[in-house]
């Protein structure tokens, strides 16, 4: 029973491993976010790629269950690797939060910048509209 721990722990590190991957390659990716912003390019395909980076995390996530629930049930407490495996995705996660959440409230001031500049069109097409009709 000690080995079926130990290989379960062993490939919930790989799984630690991919999905740490993942969120190193969205980090990369947050990191150039606000400078898209206060550019204009809104940074569309990046939040795509992050998209698919976090689908992927979201999938390992699922394989990685049963590997979880099977450990659990013989009794694995997380050894030294899996600890710092943990923590340092973990980490991650937070990190990832943090620099998503700087770049909503970037976009978010962006977006009240602009809006007096878009009420302003929108009501000069109302009466252009308006003119037309008349």
């Amino acid at each position: 029973m000690q080995t079926d721990c130990a290989q379960l722990e062993l490939q919930l590190i790989q799984s630690l491993d991919q999905r740490e991957e993942k969120f190193q390659a969205a980090l990369r990716l947050t990191e150039s976010l606000p400078a898209c912003l206060e550019a204009g390019d809104y940074g569309q395909s990046q939040l795509e790629k992050l998209t698919q980076l976090l689908h992927d995390v979201r999938d390992l996530e699922r394989n990685a269950a049963s590997l979880l629930d099977q450990w659990k049930f013989l009794g694995g407490i997380p050894g030294a690797e899996l600890a710092s495996r943990i923590d340092r995705v973990s980490q991650q996660i937070e990190e990832l939060l943090n620099r998503l959440t700087q770049a909503e409230q970037f976009a978010d001031a962006a977006r009240q910048r602009l809006k007096p500049q878009m009420t302003q069109r929108a009501s000069g097409r109302r009466m252009r509209d308006a003119y037309k009709e008349a």
